[in-house]
């Protein structure tokens, strides 16, 4: 993933993902790759927002709590 078109189809297949099948996988690397996106070749800098917000959806996604107004 070392351009940037590249992860951002990769964040969008993510995204889709999470919101069709409720993935808790999916959340939690997007949550990664918000946090470290250099990591994923990325050129962004790390946005602690929303890797916070994929944290919390994907614990409650985890714990079955997963709610329409989540997303």
């Amino acid at each position: 993933m070392k351009y940037k078109s590249k992860i951002e189809v990769s964040i969008k297949l993510y995204n889709e993902d999470l919101m069709i099948e409720k993935n808790w996988a999916s959340s939690l690397t997007l949550s990664s790759i918000y946090l470290s996106p250099k990591e994923y070749g990325a050129k962004q800098e790390p946005n602690i927002i929303k890797a916070l917000a994929y944290v919390y959806i994907t614990r409650d996604l985890c714990n079955g709590r997963y709610e329409d107004k989540t997303n």
